[in-house]
């Protein structure tokens, strides 16, 4: 199956790199996309299931790892190399161990370049794999702790034999059908790791940490006043001194580099400590971070890796400035700071403001796509580095986000299977996707756990630890930490989630915001969706699907399947991109499909739906027509100088439906893009020999004007 360039440059996240609002790149953007294009391909090509690679090597007959990345083999002791397409593991029938630690339960038994070839956690002896040999060993790890004696027997490879060795694990007893809720093993996993942290585990980056002894905190049980303690040690080294706290609360601009990724995360931390205690002495530091972030954060609430830029009559919260822009990982975290803070029952003036922005900027994305690197158009997936799990939490915090909550904690529900899917690493889609999960209710939890729970039992060592891992080659690969942020803080919040003692774990959690079973089945049914095999008919409906992962997935099938696109399917297709009756993601869905079919019959179809009233509709038609044949395009040129000109609005008052215009954006695209990862050339480039200048002129001055770096840089073509 092929995948065009097109899929390349609209599903590319978390690698783009985009200049923001009154800040042009010097370099042109198609260079910058260029350099990034070829990193992103197999990531997008795994996402939607659709990537092929060499056959895994033999690690019985003369073949070698591919790389050096390795991943732990749960609490066994021992970590191994398993063949992998990235995050994807599928292939894999062998694991070549690396090493085995000292006293592990491994150790003496299996050895270095062994290699397992099958695993047995019951009374049957173990065969060779015949799905995934990480999945696998994970199943059979959970069978073996669910008896006693727990015996794991592993089919061995060693120096040219096979052998059959048994490894003795802890009984741990087997999950219930709602873990982690009224789960003992999950319980024990939680006390284990807990008891592994107070022994020998720093709180990590920012003292985040910390919030894994609250989210335990239980009063009943004997070791909580050392752990409470331990947090009160840790909370207070993080307030910073008077003059600092003034500093940080004065109006003047803090341009430290990659400052906001330690103010939201010191902040989310220092909220929640006090939330759970109560310690007054915390309060001023609550504040000071509150509003530094607050006073820093750009016209739209969004933050980058610094913090904006002064505005045009030098007060706070102008333009983002730099090479990158935004960068909403390190912004959300900003934001549910925020909502914290208030939480705590700060009142400062500028807190409540901060948080309308970020909340009206985040918003904007419910129901069209999972929240993207920084000024991007939605992502179509479920996940992108946690963000959906982020946003579920955000909005949970506040009032009349109804819509928005269900919308996004039903993403992180759905998003299993791209958990191990992230720019730099998967770190925090580990952290926040099952957090935001829960925001859907117990049964959402449930769900997500049930299809990560045996990744959570490879990452879980044997000294009650969690081992970061991540397959994908970005980032840190393996160790207990990802940019010292520990792993166990990820994993044991998730097992912390039935003790409700934090926001993030559950704690005020409205019970009316309960995803409904149907929710429920929706998620579970996008998370392991698939086009392939499906009817023409049955792709048509899926486009106007709730899921924005699986919307794009049918759409490019029907790109596939476009010579048996019969043109009453195509006429089925103009008719729902033209009800104004239905969702606009239903419509823009079907402009998708429309622009991957490519006939010459659709190209009216699209270009009137320029002037469309909802916004995300006219962004899909624009992208769409950007895929027809140039002809067509042509044949549309009127029409499409003229939106360029009249559908230009300014920056402010803010866009509630598309603070971005990125509708306007892509008709940028559609006219001057030079041709590269993100698509064809424009209908203009390099070439505006006869067209009439009373409707370019307007059209280039609207462009020049837009909010977003990658539609102005298209001008330089």
């Amino acid at each position: 199956m092929l995948v065009t360039a097109r899929d390349h440059a609209l599903l590319i996240t978390d690698e783009v790199i985009c200049t923001s609002f009154q800040k042009v790149e010097d370099q042109p953007m198609n260079q910058i996309f260029s350099a990034i294009h070829c990193a992103a391909i197999a990531a997008i090509l795994i996402l939607f299931g659709i990537a092929s690679a060499q056959s895994p090597p033999d690690l019985t007959n003369g073949g070698v790892p591919g790389d050096t990345i390795s991943t732990n083999l749960g609490p066994t002791g021992m970590r191994g190399w398993v063949y992998h397409v990235r995050e994807s593991s599928a292939a894999s029938r062998q694991i070549q161990i690396k090493s085995v630690a000292t006293g592990s339960p491994a150790q003496g038994i299996v050895a270095v370049n062994d290699v397992i070839l099958g695993a047995s956690g019951t009374e049957l002896a173990p065969t060779n794999f015949s799905s995934d040999a990480r999945k696998s060993l994970a199943n059979a790890i959970n069978d073996a702790e669910s008896r006693n004696p727990a015996i794991l027997k592993l089919l061995l490879w060693r120096a040219g034999s096979t052998l059959t060795v048994e490894v003795t694990l802890q009984t741990m007893g087997a999950y219930s059908s709602t873990a982690p809720y009224n789960c003992p093993k999950s319980a024990l996993i939680l006390q284990q790791g807990l008891q592994a942290i107070m022994a020998s585990e720093s709180a990590g980056r920012y003292s985040f940490g910390l919030l894994t002894l609250l989210a335990a905190n239980n009063p009943s049980d004997p070791a909580n006043a050392a752990r409470m303690a331990r947090a009160q040690t840790e909370a207070r080294a993080l307030i910073p001194n008077a003059a600092t706290r003034a500093q940080m609360m004065s109006d003047a601009r803090d341009g430290t580099s990659m400052i906001t990724w330690q103010r939201g995360h010191t902040l989310i931390a220092l909220s929640e400590y006090y939330l759970v205690t109560s310690d007054t002495q915390i309060l001023p530091a609550i504040e000071a971070y509150a509003v530094n972030i607050a006073k820093n954060t750009s016209l739209f609430g969004t933050v980058g890796h610094i913090f904006a830029e002064r505005s045009s009559n030098g007060g706070p919260n102008g333009p983002m400035g730099g090479v990158y822009g935004p960068v909403n990982s390190s912004g959300m975290p900003c934001f549910l700071g925020l909502l914290l803070a208030r939480e705590c029952g700060l009142t400062n003036p500028e807190i409540e403001p901060a948080i309308v922005r970020a909340s009206r900027f985040f918003a904007s994305y419910a129901g069209k796509g999972a929240i993207p690197y920084g000024e991007h158009e939605p992502y179509p997936a479920h996940e992108n580095n946690g963000k959906s799990g982020l946003a579920a939490l955000c909005f949970a915090l506040q009032e009349n986000r109804d819509t928005e909550v269900k919308f996004f904690a039903k993403m992180a529900t759905a998003a299993p299977s791209e958990r191990e899917i992230g720019h730099t690493g998967a770190y925090f889609n580990y952290l926040w996707s099952p957090l935001g999960a829960a925001v859907g209710g117990e049964a959402a939890a449930s769900l997500h756990f049930s299809r990560i729970r045996w990744m959570l039992d490879l990452n879980r060592r044997w000294d009650g630890k969690f081992d970061y891992d991540c397959l994908n080659g970005e980032g840190p690969n393996s160790g207990s930490t990802y940019n010292d942020f520990q792993m166990s803080t990820a994993a044991l919040l998730a097992y912390a989630l039935p003790l409700r003692q934090l926001h993030l774990t559950g704690r005020g959690h409205d019970p009316d915001l309960i995803l409904s079973s149907t929710d429920l089945a929706d998620a579970a049914s996008a998370d392991v969706y698939s086009a392939t095999g499906r009817s023409n008919s049955d792709l048509i409906s899926d486009t106007g699907n709730w899921s924005p992962k699986t919307r794009r997935s049918a759409a490019i099938q029907l790109g596939v399947n476009k010579a048996s696109v019969t043109t009453t399917q195509r006429n089925e297709l103009h008719a729902i991109a033209n009800n104004t009756t239905l969702p606009a993601h239903v419509r823009a869905g079907a402009c998708d499909a429309l622009g991957r079919i490519a006939n010459s019959a659709s190209a009216t179809v699209l270009a009137d739906l320029r002037t469309d009233s909802r916004k995300y509709v006219r962004y899909a038609a624009a992208e769409a027509l950007r895929y027809l044949p140039n002809t067509d395009r042509q044949s549309q040129l009127t029409k499409i100088l003229t939106a360029a000109a009249t559908n230009a609005r300014p920056v402010t008052p803010f866009d509630e439906e598309d603070p971005l215009h990125f509708d306007h954006g892509r008709l940028a695209m559609l006219l001057f893009y030079s041709g590269n990862a993100y698509g064809p050339k424009g209908i203009l480039y390099n070439n505006i020999t006869g067209v009439d200048r009373n409707l370019l002129y307007p059209a280039i001055r609207a462009v020049a004007a837009n909010p977003v770096g990658q539609a102005r840089s298209t001008l330089s073509s």
